[in-house]
């Protein structure tokens, strides 16, 4: 949006330097340039692309079933559910453990399964693009995009269907 608006401006101030100017060539290369960066800011401030994804949060997720070992569940509603630990009020011992469940419903979700012998913590990542109000591109009110995406070992994903007319 600032692209576009520096070339409406310049195109203003161009077009009264054309009105002052009485020198025929001057005249015609102010004309052509002008229409020329104009054309040029307008392409730019809407051709320019946005940011590009970034982890913007994670959190480590956890297994809260006793015998199956599951840390996403992914329900009939195409909602994928987890658990992540959170400091609790009710907690009555240093040693107790809160934990909340948390549900992504989206279309840009992505399940990672890693060897289940690996060290790495199951871990949720949240990657955040968009243009947050970039002065200088046109996409100033393009919505800001998610996607999702968790790395769980080999065999934890749990999913849950219903079958319906039996």
């Amino acid at each position: 949006m600032g692209i576009i608006i520096a070339t409406i401006i310049l195109t203003i101030l161009m077009c009264r330097l054309l009105i002052k100017t009485e020198n025929q060539l001057i005249t015609v290369l102010l004309t052509i340039i002008t229409i020329t960066g104009f054309i040029c800011g307008i392409s730019l401030g809407i051709t320019l692309p946005g940011t590009p994804y970034e982890i913007t949060y994670q959190t480590p997720i956890v297994n809260l079933s006793n015998g199956l070992v599951s840390y996403v569940c992914v329900n009939t509603d195409n909602s994928y559910s987890y658990y992540y630990e959170v400091n609790s009020e009710y907690k009555q011992a240093e040693n107790e453990m809160a934990y909340k469940q948390g549900i992504v419903r989206d279309n840009n979700v992505t399940i990672v399964e890693y060897d289940k012998m690996s060290d790495e913590t199951p871990t949720l990542y949240i990657y955040e693009s968009g243009t947050h109000g970039n002065f200088w591109t046109f996409n100033v009110d393009t919505p800001v995009g998610y996607k999702y995406v968790f790395r769980v070992p080999r065999g934890t994903v749990v999913n849950q269907f219903e079958l319906n007319g039996m």
